[in-house]
């Protein structure tokens, strides 16, 4: 996605035939110690505590909107 920036889940459903449907995207995915961002960082070798400070940090970094 052209412009994407920070964290995002996206649940969908994929179908047999190949055919695959959005049904949400989730901008806060489980931002807690037992959430699905921690528990994927933390089976990726990165804290917790790490992973919040590297979204506090990044939280500002993204360039102006450019149309």
């Amino acid at each position: 996605m052209a412009g994407a920036h920070g964290v995002l889940r996206v649940d969908f459903l994929a179908a047999a035939n190949g055919r695959t449907t959005v049904l949400e995207c989730n901008t806060l995915p489980g931002l807690s110690r037992r959430g699905n961002l921690a528990t994927m960082a933390e089976a990726a070798g990165v804290s917790c505590p790490a992973l919040m400070q590297h979204l506090v940090r990044s939280a500002f970094t993204k360039p102006g909107y450019l149309p």
